[in-house]
């Protein structure tokens, strides 16, 4: 089953005994608070990269300025070049003191996605991650029911881990 992030927005707030919405309301507080738990989930799952969020690639230099800007989605860029680094916008060279490049860079990308676009193991392990975090901040938090959604987080993590390393094909001889 695909989950959009109003589902799970609407788990974490039945985790605590709020009534679920139908809609993505802004203005609702409860609804603001599930939705920055999610985006942090999303965010903190992401940003370790995976098989379908990291890319290497190539980015050119704007030909006025000369300046590589950084994707706008990128959570993290890693540059072949270890003089090279990301800063801010954009690309900065370390041993020139400088964001003026005169040739391409090639780097890695670790990038964001809405919640929708994600893989559903991801999706999975971002949910139940962002329920139990929702629980925890915002109920007088059960121990018991606690170990459950942690048990429900490290069997998602297991799923996610497992399909990582299926798309990944880790080879000895590489």
């Amino acid at each position: 089953m695909f989950l959009t992030e109003l589902d799970v927005v609407n788990r974490c707030l039945a985790s605590v005994g709020m009534r679920r919405l139908t809609a993505q309301d802004t203005l609702h507080p409860a609804y603001l608070g599930a939705e920055r738990t999610v985006t942090a989930a999303r965010l903190t799952t992401l940003k370790r990269g995976w098989w379908f969020n990291r890319y290497i690639t190539t980015l050119a230099p704007d030909v006025t300025t000369r300046q590589i800007v950084v994707p706008e989605y990128s959570i993290s860029v890693r540059c072949a070049d270890r003089n090279v680094v990301a800063s801010g916008r954009y690309l900065w060279n370390r041993k020139y003191g400088t964001q003026t490049f005169y040739s391409p860079q090639k780097v890695e990308i670790v990038r964001d996605f809405d919640y929708e676009d994600i893989p559903i193991l991801a999706a999975d392990y971002i949910a139940a991650l962002a329920v139990v975090e929702y629980y925890n901040t915002n109920a007088n938090a059960d121990p018991n029911t606690t170990r459950l959604m942690q048990m429900k987080v490290q069997d998602t993590w297991r799923d996610l881990y497992q399909e990582e390393i299926s798309q990944e094909r880790p080879n000895s001889l590489d």
